[in-house]
């Protein structure tokens, strides 16, 4: 039989097309991996980036302040505040300008492990980072749960109001840092508040109480209403700071298979976040809400055999949209820090 060539030309016209496409294909193929696998890919190059921006770490102890080194998992820290105040434990402000700290006032502390508390009497301070100014609050005795109001101008923390005339006592209160007056929000010991509990407006507070045989409520409290209500079933609640989320954690009593989760603020649905083989607190939000870092166990996967008979705590960094995550700093035993996010570098040697 004879093949018509026009049929051979109609063939040689479509085999650079056929060509052509497989390479589209191919290059297509080849982003989306490489897409893939940079998303997958380590965070630690992206969080040294965060660094240079300002974004940081940083845990306030012992009248210091230690920023953590993504590049290296290490542990930088200041020189002793400016005046040298005798403090123990203490919180640093959203954008890293200024501290509130518990204040020995006899100026003695006394070792606990590798942490250190008051000899004596001790009182609320406020100063800030770099200056030699610094605004007592006598009588008012704070705890290590402080949480600073995005505006600066209110503490939320669980403390021991002894002033004469003043209202509270001991409880979970809001601290006015202007006038120094006090609200109560809840008496008594059982109720906490993390780091990061303030809405974005300043008008809400997120905190949680400790109920009998384990179990935990966060609740959400409102300022102008003076009322709180109940979240959800878990603890130490924490507000994104673009105010899209409440991360809490949900531990059942024997505190084996905790769980973090997130509730939406537009519509309260709640989603699980992540399944920490270990976690001891609540997540810390990074400044743009894509980071979150918190207290977890060490593991076979970052850690020697020999490393885990004495390492039993390591600070670990997760990014949500893809929910990769790495371990930076390990602790000992009780030598546990805690940490908050910074938008701006807190200075180092002050």
């Amino acid at each position: 039989m004879r093949v018509q060539p026009s049929i051979f030309r109609a063939a040689a016209l479509q085999v650079p097309a056929l060509v052509r496409w497989r390479r589209l294909i191919a290059s297509v193929g080849l982003l989306v991996v490489l897409t893939s696998c940079r998303q997958k890919g380590s965070i630690r190059s992206e969080l040294i980036r965060e660094n240079q921006r300002g974004f940081q770490l940083v845990s306030v102890k012992n009248s210091k302040i230690y920023n953590v080194s993504f590049a290296d998992g290490s542990m930088i820290q200041s020189a002793p505040f400016t005046g040298n105040p005798t403090g123990v434990s203490g919180a640093i402000s959203p954008e890293g300008t200024q501290i509130a700290i518990e204040l020995c006032s006899s100026g003695t502390t006394t070792p606990i492990l590798s942490a250190y508390v008051c000899g004596g009497p001790s009182t609320l301070a406020i100063f800030g980072i770099g200056q030699k100014s610094m605004k007592e609050f006598p009588g008012f005795v704070p705890s290590i749960d402080i949480c600073w109001s995005h505006d600066l101008s209110k503490l939320a923390l669980t403390g021991n109001d002894r002033r004469r005339g003043a209202p509270g006592g001991f409880g979970l209160l809001i601290l006015d840092l202007k006038t120094g007056e006090t609200r109560t929000i809840v008496d008594g010991p059982e109720s906490v508040v993390d780091s990061q509990c303030w809405s974005p407006d300043d008008k809400k507070i997120v905190y949680f109480m400790n109920m009998p045989m384990g179990r935990q409520i966060a609740r959400v409290y409102d300022t102008e209403t003076s009322r709180s209500s109940d979240l959800a079933d878990g603890g130490h609640p924490t507000w994104s700071p673009d105010g899209s989320r409440i991360a809490f954690l949900h531990c059942p009593p024997s505190l084996v298979g905790c769980e973090y989760y997130a509730i939406r603020v537009k519509d309260g649905k709640q989603q699980l976040l992540f399944k920490p083989s270990f976690a001891e607190g609540g997540l810390s939000w990074s400044p743009d809400s894509r980071f979150v870092a918190y207290i977890g166990g060490a593991n076979f996967s970052d850690s020697k055999l020999s490393s885990l008979l004495r390492e039993t705590r390591r600070l670990r960094v997760r990014r949500l949209e893809d929910n990769v995550e790495e371990p930076f700093l390990y602790f000992f035993g009780g030598d546990v820090m805690w940490f908050n996010w910074v938008s701006k570098p807190a200075p180092i040697g002050f």
